[in-house]
């Protein structure tokens, strides 16, 4: 009646399902788990000048730079399901031409096994941190800088974390008019 390979669908039918529930157990375990993390960022060294961005419109932006002190323990947040974490500086601000302005100035990848204690000291910003335009970084007293991270877990959702903490920027007048 039956032959070898109805039975082989059946069994190997069987055999999806079973992995299926157990990948939907492994989320249903950690889905729960808290991933904040308290974190001590402190920014030195902050100035602002003008000049031209060689990606974007050939006007004078502005252009912030700073170097910055980041100290984050991550060890917690890999458990057996979590295999990778994003993580990215983010400052986010308000100008004249827009209400929300958000700019990533550093990330990193940290794989399991890795060192996940991270204690950065006068690191240089990865990544330029222009706005779209002269006058919103001058003189701009609220630049929120907060650490976010994305966990990459084997099974379940990918999540994006904001860590506890943060710390606000203020910016003067143009340091340079460098062109």
């Amino acid at each position: 009646m039956n032959g070898i390979l109805s039975r082989l669908n059946a069994v190997f039918a069987f055999g999806m399902w079973v992995c299926t529930g157990m990948t939907f157990l492994t989320f249903l375990v950690t889905v729960g788990i808290d991933m904040t993390r308290p974190h001590d960022l402190a920014i030195h060294n902050a100035k602002v000048s003008l000049a031209r961005d060689p990606h974007g419109p050939n006007a004078k932006q502005d252009l912030a730079s700073f170097t910055f002190d980041l100290e984050v323990d991550t060890t917690p947040l890999f458990h057996w399901n979590n295999k990778q974490l994003f993580m990215y500086l983010l400052a986010e601000y308000e100008t004249h031409q827009n209400d929300i302005n958000q700019v990533i100035v550093w990330d990193k990848i940290i794989m399991r096994g890795e060192k996940s204690n991270l204690q950065i000291k006068n690191k240089p910003l990865k990544y330029k941190f222009f706005d779209d335009g002269a006058g919103g970084l001058k003189e701009n007293s609220d630049i929120k800088l907060t650490l976010y991270y994305n966990t990459v877990p084997n099974a379940g959702l990918l999540r994006i974390v904001k860590a506890i903490g943060g710390t606000s920027l203020a910016l003067g007048d143009y340091a340079s008019k460098r062109i």
